[in-house]
This record gives C-alpha cells, sequence and structure tokens, in this order.
C-alpha cells in the first residue's frame, strides 16, 4: 500500500488540482519516476480511473509497484527508454535529477509522447543537502530548475514556498 501523504504532499496535490486543467478521467498517464516513497498521486489518479504506466529507473521500486493496480511497470530511465503515445505524461520530482543541458531534449522527448498534456513538478531553484542527506541520496537533485526554464519552453507554473528553499515546489504544464 502507498503510504498516506504528509502536509507537503498534500499542499502538492491541492496545488495540481487547483492549477492543471482537470483533463484526467479516464485518460492514459505515463507517471515518471514513481518509486515507492514518492508515488505522492497513486490515489489520485486512481479516482479519475486513469490508465497508469509507470516508467521508473530503480530495480526495488518497480519490483514494489508491480504489486499495484497499474496497466504496467517499465524499469528505465527518461533519457533512453522507449517512450509509447499517452493522453497525459506525468513527471513528478525528476526533472532536478537530469543535467540541466539535457533539459530542453527531455521535454520535447515527453511532449511527442504525450498527445494532450505534459506535466512537471521539481523542487523551485537550488536544494541543499546537509552532508549526511547527500551520503544516503542514490538520485541527488543535480538541477536547479526556475519558472523561466519552462516558461522559456511555453509552460504555465505555479510555485509554493520559497525559491531556493527546501521543500518549495515548481508545477509546470502545458496543453497540447
Amino acid at each position: 500500500m502507498v503510504a498516506l501523504p504528509n502536509k507537503l504532499e498534500l499542499e502538492r496535490l491541492n496545488q495540481l488540482r487547483e492549477n492543471v486543467p482537470d483533463i484526467w478521467e479516464g485518460k492514459s498517464v505515463l507517471y515518471i519516476g514513481a518509486n515507492a516513497e514518492r508515488f505522492h498521486y497513486y490515489d489520485y489518479l486512481r479516482e479519475k480511473n486513469c490508465k497508469v504506466d509507470v516508467l521508473e529507473i530503480d530495480a526495488k521500486a518497480c519490483k514494489y509497484l508491480r504489486t499495484l493496480d497499474l496497466n504496467s511497470v517499465i524499469e528505465g530511465d527518461v533519457i533512453t527508454a522507449r517512450l509509447f503515445r499517452y493522453d497525459i505524461v506525468f513527471w513528478s520530482h525528476g526533472p532536478e535529477l537530469i543535467f540541466k543541458g539535457y533539459f530542453k531534449y527531455l521535454v520535447e522527448r515527453l511532449e511527442k509522447a504525450a498527445s494532450e498534456m505534459v506535466v512537471m513538478m521539481c523542487p523551485w531553484g537550488r536544494y541543499s543537502y546537509t552532508t549526511e542527506e547527500l551520503k544516503r541520496q542514490k538520485y541527488p537533485n543535480i538541477a536547479s530548475l526556475y519558472e523561466e526554464d519552462f516558461k522559456e519552453l511555453g509552460y504555465e507554473t505555479s510555485t509554493l514556498g520559497e525559491k531556493d528553499v527546501n521543500g518549495s515546489n515548481l508545477l509546470a504544464w502545458r496543453m497540447k
């Protein structure tokens, strides 16, 4: 079972509900990066009767995700995985894990896979780790993304919290 969301995760879900057009009902969704600890939108997508495929790089997370009621779980990374066509591509807290030089290429790749909308979420700006936190991170944040990074590509944005402060959130979406 997916863990219950904490206060911050609920704020992010509300941010998504309040800002992104509610076209989810019955749609096919590619959810990128839904690992066992960060699959916060699982219940929301189930409520919307979405047909969800998950693309996840971590083999252990894929094993867990295969126990859930999902259409399919694809083990791979967003840079090299074969992407099929979906109504919505949703990449939650993953854009910050890639080198910023790949950002525009990956966004274009996601747009080709989405027939209706692309939605992305990431920390709003720089994320600071303590030395101990960094040692525990399997996939640390390596890109600092800001509203202008998304707006330059035609995305609408919404922010939560404060820029360059841990726990902040940048939500970006674009209808096709």
